[in-house]
């Protein structure tokens, strides 16, 4: 009776634990429902063991039968814990049993056979026989033992094979609770010390909670919405099934709403909107995506029509955080099985994919994923692919396309720009794959190697023979935050001996919004000899006076504003050119697409001309061949 308080203690330590697991919000998934039923199977074969511990000491008399019904039932409970231990193992490893069925039907029949002879104990003791000397063993009573070792060594091997799927803490913590199972089974067999399989059981649950069900993992950190991990975790499992629907929908202007109402109000607002969420939904699992996003995961059966009318209609009213009222408006996202996205990672592109592209992609007013709404994702899916391609493999291409002098009408230099194809070899147009490249973070690298096949352009040709002066390199506005961006550029140049008076910088007028960070930037960069050029000025919030801030050799005018002018002339367009022209910029005017356009920019004093009355963007070994030929000619 000595081992009894330590036993009653494990029971009580176990009993809180679950209470307190329960009483956290926790995934409707196959994960969590293992561990549920690990726990409950736990907890009675703890509680027979402290039933059946004195009387097999024979602290009271027990008929024999009782004692017997005991005994099967405690090791009835051992195998089906060493199952589900072994099932957990395999969830968090992602091994679907539906792709090797004859190997789950397996292990599963393994498991059957050795149970039903378990309980058939009780009429033939062919397992467990308890005898009126104390001695419990059957004729096959080492299947439980085999089995049960069968099974953790089977987990140790899929650890050994898969655990590349695991993050290195959840790595350790998997082959930690498997080792403390297999030492304390093995001391079991071989030293039957009491309660020692007990004790590891206990350290293991306990392992395997804090690295794969502390519902801390699966929380977003506003209201009580599950994270993208959850949903990963969720949808694997929907997915299998293919029965799933799924109603989401984004802040629109989430990032502005921040700017205006501030960050601390705007978590606040979030965490009610999932707060609401989670109480009028409790049928649904709701998850937070970030920035302003949320989904509503539900069978197929969810009424979908209702919830965006209901989620239409609280949003009509504002929503009041920290005594401030939050004016909010949403994008909602429909998605069901049919729709297309067979993975995880599908479905979160498609969903992030709609809510940046929502005036564009969720036309429809009842904001379900038709056709062409799959279809446009599906491209921006497959340009996202050719762009981390090309950059990868350095398969980046320039194309030029000439500036010309407005009054000898000859090539005076180039605009440098970036080209990527498609898996056919298409060209893919700038207008998608530049925004794809600055959301996704990947812009530096691509403007790194265009810079560097531009420098292997100038020191593999004779720009003189060309006629070429000069090449414009454009500069994204992210590429403007870069802290090392003159750096990297400087060394580029160096590298392939090339001078910063042939490579010049355009600086888009986007770029000039953020005065501190643009101004400190080109400081740095004009240390290193760099010269600016203003690009698509008028195309956004034109200001003379910023302008004159800046050390800009050479304004562009956008295209806009010069097709602006020749649809209805005013003194406007040439008051400006000369008013560039009296602050000492030379002026670049872009869009030219006819002789009387080329003439009249002319007149009005712009230096250089660009636009496909000259030339469009062209190979740079086409562009050699072209303006080559015509200098001689000349």
């Amino acid at each position: 009776m000595r081992d009894y308080p330590y036993l009653l203690c494990l029971l009580l330590i176990l009993w809180i634990f679950m209470a307190c697991y329960l009483g956290l919000p926790h995934l409707k998934n196959r994960q969590n429902r293992i561990f549920l039923t690990m726990l409950t199977i736990y907890a009675g074969v703890l509680t027979l063991e402290l039933i059946a511990h004195p009387i097999g000491m024979r602290v009271f008399p027990f008929p024999q039968r009782w004692i017997a019904v005991l005994n099967i039932a405690y090791r009835a409970l051992f195998l089906p814990g060493m199952y589900c231990n072994f099932l957990f193992i395999t969830n968090i490893l992602r091994l679907n049993a539906e792709r090797a069925p004859w190997k789950a039907r397996f292990l599963r029949g393994l498991f059957v056979v050795a149970e039903t002879l378990t309980l058939s104990s009780f009429l033939n003791g062919i397992v467990v026989h308890v005898r009126p000397d104390g001695s419990y063993k059957g004729p096959l009573y080492g299947v439980l033992a085999f089995c049960g070792l069968f099974y953790l060594i089977l987990s140790l091997v899929m650890l050994t094979t898969c655990s590349s799927r695991l993050s290195a803490y959840e790595r350790v913590s998997a082959w930690a609770s498997q080792i403390l199972l297999l030492c304390g089974l093995m001391i079991h067999i071989f030293f039957p010390v009491d309660m020692i399989l007990s004790t590891a059981y206990l350290m293991s649950i306990i392992i395997l909670y804090l690295a794969f069900q502390n519902p801390n993992l699966y929380m977003a950190n506003r209201g009580n919405a599950f994270n993208v991990r959850a949903f990963r975790s969720v949808m694997d499992e929907r997915l299998e099934k293919n029965s799933y629907r799924i109603l989401a929908f984004a802040l629109r202007d989430y990032i502005d709403m921040r700017g205006i109402y501030g960050g601390p109000q705007m978590d606040s607002g979030v965490s009610l909107i999932g707060n609401f969420l989670v109480k009028t939904y409790p049928e649904h699992q709701v998850f937070y995506l970030r920035s302003g996003r949320f989904v509503l995961l539900g069978p197929e059966s969810m009424d979908c029509e209702q919830i965006r009318h209901e989620l239409h209609e609280r949003f009509q009213a504002p929503w009041v955080a920290d005594d401030a009222e939050l004016d909010l408006s949403i994008a909602i996202v429909q998605l069901e099985p049919d729709s297309g996205p067979d993975t995880v990672d599908r479905i979160l592109n498609y969903l992030f994919l709609a809510f940046d592209n929502a005036d564009e992609i969720l036309s429809r007013p009842d904001g379900l994923m038709d056709a062409d709404s799959i279809r446009l994702i599906d491209r921006q899916v497959d340009v996202k692919r050719s762009l981390d391609r090309c950059l990868e493999r350095n398969e980046v291409e320039i194309f030029l396309q000439p500036l010309i002098d407005s009054r000898s009408r000859n090539l005076a230099g180039a605009e440098v720009l970036c080209r990527i194809r498609d898996e056919d070899g298409k060209l893919i147009s700038p207008s998608i794959f530049v925004p794809i490249a600055e959301k996704n973070g990947c812009i530096n690298l691509m403007g790194e190697q265009v810079l560097e096949k531009a420098c292997q352009f100038v020191r593999d040709h004779n720009l003189e023979q060309i006629g070429l002066s000069w090449l414009n390199v454009n500069l994204s506005p992210i590429q403007c935050m870069k802290k090392d961006l003159s750096e990297r550029f400087s060394t580029i140049l160096e590298q392939y001996g090339v001078s910063t008076e042939i490579i010049h910088l355009e600086i888009t007028e986007q770029s000039v919004m953020d005065i501190s960070r643009l101004e400190q930037q080109i400081h740095v960069l004009q240390g290193f000899g760099f010269r600016f050029s203003l690009d698509d000025y008028g195309s956004g919030y034109s200001n003379l006076s910023r302008v004159k801030q800046y050390p800009f050799a050479n304004i562009k005018l956008d295209m806009s504003i010069v097709w602006d002018y020749f649809r209805d002339k005013d003194v406007l367009l040439p008051t400006i050119v000369q008013a560039f022209k009296e602050m000492g910029f030379s002026i670049t005017a872009e869009g030219i697409e006819t002789a009387e356009m080329a003439d009249t920019m002319s007149a009005i004093g712009c230096d250089y001309l660009q636009g496909y009355y000259f030339s469009k963007p062209l190979p740079t070994e086409e562009f050699v061949t072209k303006y080559t030929s015509l200098r001689q000619g000349a």
